[in-house]
């Protein structure tokens, strides 16, 4: 992309200013050597080119002979500039033995206009000259304080608070308009208040696309791509050419934490380039995730450039609002600011009307009232003092303002009606029928409303709407000029939006409850129509329209479009939220078997976002799934039959309820053969895991040999891949039944498999069992490499359950001096309640065998006692269960008690029974290890022996520990019979 001295080119928060010759990184000047400098050039000119090293070559050294070496060492001096030395560099890559590709996305802009990030000007709000500001100015100094320490580089939070009308919004456009025009970036986004389901990050995305399009876009948008591509998903005109299925891929099954983790480092990267002013009004209207994010953002303790200014109102009045949880949160932060903005006093309501209409001596006669029944605020005043115009008694003359004379106090007292709505109800009937006839249809599309919407709601021409509504904006009247917004076919739309919510709420409470629906009906569908293939996009707002406007089915149906938009943003609580709304729509209509296969489809899909957001194990889950499995022998198809009864199952073995999961798995396959095949193959997987828990190896090995056979349904289950499943558990069923060998080839293709294809979500899930199994295996150090990994990636996709799983097993493996931390042992005790016995109890069997080798009996038996109580109805960890408690028993009674060999024994027939050949051989070491040490060995070497023969194929030396344990505990008894 080659430019000419007249431009600048932006990349990766850098900028090159060709005509001066100089690099920039924010306010620093980053100095090379000129060569370096001209290869800087060249690369980034050709940016995503390869270019080879002779090019290079022949560019910096021309007809000049000169080692390999002169060339690296120039690149090492770039990269060494751009903090691009890690392993693995992102900006300038190596392409082996071919040469250089620089990979960031360059931008070119003038340079007269070249973007300085240190210099981004801020945007400035108009202000009206004449607009009285009282009683604000400690206000604004905190402000303006808390901005000068993010200029230093200390992180500001700022919670403004006051009542609906206080005066925030002002303050904030007044702490704008003073500050220095060129002194960092600011993005403003703004909650709204939605009788529906809120949408997930709304004032965030909106804040973003601020940043990702205006001044500051060449800086913003590649920091964007590089570290926050959650977020560049839900962003889509930034899009390059296939992006948006690759992120899809990438991306898919994180959880709502990576989107959370990721808003932090943009903005941290962001500030660390620019001085950073984020500014959110009406909080109390946001969404649950976007208050999770500020409670991150406000929690984190890192140097940086960044302010946020939020405003908000009493939590007492965010009614139906975010999580009381977030909010306690948000109050209890130590380190950030919140500055509540207190009603005016009578010194204040002086000043106010001084500065509105100059002094004078009937002033004093409204000092009292006004102080009174306006309560202090600015809101209240002004209006009252406009109703006082309106009516005559405050009138301008030659000299002046003056008031009535005939104005007695009483008087004044009832000129305030009891509340403000009333007045303004009375302002309204002023209005010319069809200029209130357009505030009223606005009212019932929000605070914000675009032309397209309010002309459709009117039913009148989009060009006699807009006017009226420019008219109304001129003279400050109900509403005022917004940001426009980009349309579904690609045109710019004005947008206008009410001066205050209580404005919209006194026109909206007029409305007779006929009128309401029907303005909310053709709203609704308006934006369906209008946004079509793009629907799901606006899918919140008509969702919340359908349900004011009565129109159940139509909400149940767009509201499942809200559902999937939240997922994509990984935000599956708002995802759930969503479908349990729609559940309530449900319930309003008639049922009929429409009603039904509706809800079926509702359950089945909140049973997946829910598993997908909180866990397999939540009990939400299997409720839905329980509920989707009635509903589908009454009404569904045969896709829904088998996809809620395979829902059912996995719930049941993650229960610990095989014998029941076995059942529900047959029912599935045979289901799935007669009327669905393409569940087949997830079927045989599910009925699979039922059986090798119920013992049944030989049949769930055919299972999953024919689950390979079988095409998978794609999608089906979400986020996993059905055959890397049924790999994994073929080679644990292979290994468990005595073939090792080929078991641990299953293992290692599956392992392969997640690596090289998997999401997220499925790649972690496979590495967890992975994980489990070499630690059965006893190949300790692998397993360990594996749980530190899953626990990297968990953390990093939010996906706590797999997180605190590979703690426990890393704390169990690597550190054996230190004790359970305190809140692993709380998040262990708070595992029942997800519905995961099966893998609690493998975990507690886990801790009680670690703690029994750090010589802490009782804390292993009470381990072991509260696995035990979760093992009914599973034969493979009851076996396990049983050498923990021989081993436990052999510590105080010794490895001849007969309590203690009656363990054993049981243990090895349930082995056996189970023709599990590796759980034998387990069991056969575990014992001779105590006979051993007590001096018998002789007594338990038959015993040894059978388990060895059970074993057809021990895989290669050294991948089966009890293997290579067993052979050198025959051997040397064989040494020394021959040496008698």
């Amino acid at each position: 992309m080659p430019a000419s001295p007249d431009h600048s080119l932006c990349f990766a928060g850098f900028r090159l200013d060709l005509r001066g010759e100089r690099l920039f990184a924010g306010p620093r000047e980053i100095v090379l050597r000129p060569r370096a400098w001209q290869l800087l050039v060249h690369l980034v000119q050709h940016h995503g080119v390869l270019v080879s090293t002779d090019e290079l070559h022949e560019l910096l050294w021309p007809n000049t002979a000169v080692t390999p070496k002169a060339l690296t060492n120039l690149i090492v001096e770039l990269r060494r500039a751009l903090g691009d030395e890690t392993e693995g560099a992102r900006l300038l890559e190596t392409v082996h033995r071919r040469g250089y590709r620089f990979n960031p996305e360059v931008t070119r802009v003038p340079a007269a206009s070249a973007v300085t990030p240190a210099l981004v000007a801020l945007q400035q709000p108009a202000l009206a000259d004449a607009a009285p500001f009282v009683g604000r100015s400690q206000a604004l100094q905190q402000l303006r304080q808390a901005w000068g320490a993010a200029l230093s580089g200390r992180r500001q939070i700022v919670w403004l608070q006051g009542d609906a009308g206080i005066g925030k919004s002002e303050l904030i456009d007044r702490f704008l308009a003073q500050l220095p025009a060129a002194q960092g970036l600011v993005a403003r986004g703004q909650c709204a208040e939605q009788s529906g389901e809120r949408e997930a990050f709304g004032a965030v995305l909106s804040l973003l696309g601020e940043l990702c399009s205006g001044a500051g876009a060449a800086l913003a948008v590649p920091l964007l791509r590089r570290y926050a591509p959650c977020w560049l998903l839900q962003l889509p005109w930034l899009h390059q050419t296939n992006e948006a299925a690759q992120l899809r891929l990438a991306l898919g099954g994180s959880g709502a934490g990576r989107m959370l983790r990721e808003c932090g480092s943009l903005l941290e990267a962001l500030s660390a380039q620019v001085p950073l002013l984020l500014v959110i009004e009406d909080l109390h209207w946001a969404d649950g995730a976007t208050l999770d994010l500020l409670v991150q953002l406000a929690a984190a303790r890192a140097p940086a450039r960044l302010m946020l200014l939020a405003s908000l109102r009493p939590q007492a009045e965010a009614e139906s609002a975010a999580p009381d949880v977030a909010w306690t949160r948000l109050q209890a932060l130590p380190h950030s600011l919140s500055i509540a903005l207190p009603p005016l006093g009578r010194a204040e309501v002086a000043d106010y009307l001084r500065q509105r209409f100059g002094a004078a001596a009937w002033q004093e006669r409204l000092l009292l009232p006004l102080t009174r029944r306006c309560a202090g605020n600015p809101l209240f005043l002004a209006a009252t003092l406009d109703h006082l115009q309106e009516r005559g008694l405050l009138r301008r003359h030659a000299d002046g303002w003056e008031l009535d004379p005939a104005l007695d106090e009483p008087e004044l007292e009832h000129l305030m009606p009891p509340r403000l709505l009333a007045l303004l109800a009375q302002r309204l009937k002023r209005l010319e029928p069809g200029t209130r006839q357009v505030l009223e249809a606005a009212s019932a599309i929000g605070r914000h409303f675009a032309m397209p919407l309010l002309a459709a709601a009117v039913g009148g021409s989009p060009l006699e709407v807009e006017q009226i509504c420019a008219v109304l904006a001129q003279h400050q009247l109900f509403i005022q000029p917004a940001a426009p917004q980009r349309w579904a076919d690609g045109r710019e739309v004005s947008v206008y939006a009410f001066v205050h919510d209580l404005y919209r709420q006194a026109l909206y409470e007029g409305l007779a409850p006929g009128r309401r629906r029907q303005l909310h009906e053709v709203v609704a569908r308006r934006l369906e129509a209008d946004h079509g293939s793009s629907a799901p996009a606006v899918a919140g707002e008509a969702a919340a329209a359908y349900v004011a406007a009565g129109l159940h089915a139509d909400a149940v149906r767009v509201l499942q479009l809200a559902a999937g938009v939240a997922a994509q943003r990984f935000a599956y609580e708002e995802a759930a939220a969503a479908l349990q709304a729609a559940l309530q729509q449900l319930a309003l209509l008639p049922d009929t078997p429409q009603r039904a296969r509706d809800a079926l489809y509702v359950h089945l899909t909140l049973a997946s976002v829910v598993m997908t957001g909180r866990g397999l194990t939540q009990p939400r889950v299997l409720e839905s799934y329980e509920r989707a499995d009635a509903l589908a022998r009454r009404d569904g198809t045969t896709m829904e039959l088998v996809r809620a009864r395979l829902g059912v199952c996995m719930g049941a073995i993650l229960a610990g309820r095989f014998s029941r999961a076995r059942v529900l798995g047959q029912e599935a396959v045979a289901l799935a053969e007669a009327s669905h095949p393409p569940l087949l193959a997830m079927a045989c997987t599910y009925a699979g895991l039922a059986e090798s828990g119920c013992a049944g190896l030989p049949a769930a090995r055919g299972l999953f040999q024919r689950a390979l056979t079988l095409q998978p349904a794609p999608g089906l289950p979400l986020f996993i891949d059905v055959h890397t499943m049924a790999t994994f558990h073929l080679g644990r069923v292979m290994c468990l039944a005595g073939a090792v060998g080929p078991g641990l080839v299953q293992v290692a293709e599956a392992h392969r498999r997640a690596h090289d294809a998997a999401v997220p979500f499925d790649r972690i899930q496979t590495l967890h069992h992975v994980a489990d199994w070499w630690h059965l295996m006893g190949q300790h150090q692998a397993a360990r490499a594996l749980y530190l990994e899953v626990l990297e990636q968990a953390q990093h996709h939010a996906m706590s359950f797999h997180a605190l799983v590979a703690r426990v097993m890393v704390w169990g493996l690597e550190q054996p001096a230190q004790p359970l931390p305190a809140d692993l042992a709380g998040a262990l005790d708070d595992l029942p309640g997800r519905g995961d016995a099966w893998g609690t109890a493998r975990l507690r069997l886990f801790l009680a065998d670690a703690l029994r080798e750090r010589g802490q009996a009782q804390a292993a038996w009470q381990q072991l006692e509260a696995a035990q109580a979760l093992l009914d109805d599973c034969a493979m960890l009851q076996t396990l269960a049983l050498q923990t408690r021989a081993e436990l028993m052999t510590l105080t009674e010794g490895a001849e008690s007969p309590a203690v060999q009656a363990l054993w024994a049981q243990g090895l027939a349930l082995a056996r029974q189970q023709g599990a050949a590796l759980l034998q051989l387990r069991l056969a070491v575990a014992r001779q290890r105590g006979l051993v040490h007590a001096g018998r060995a002789e007594s338990g070497l038959a015993g040894l022996a059978a388990a060895c023969a059970a074993v057809q194929d021990p895989g290669r030396p050294g991948d089966l520990a009890d293997w290579a344990e067993a052979q050198a505990m025959l051997q040397a008894h064989a040494r020394k019979t021959l040496s008698l």
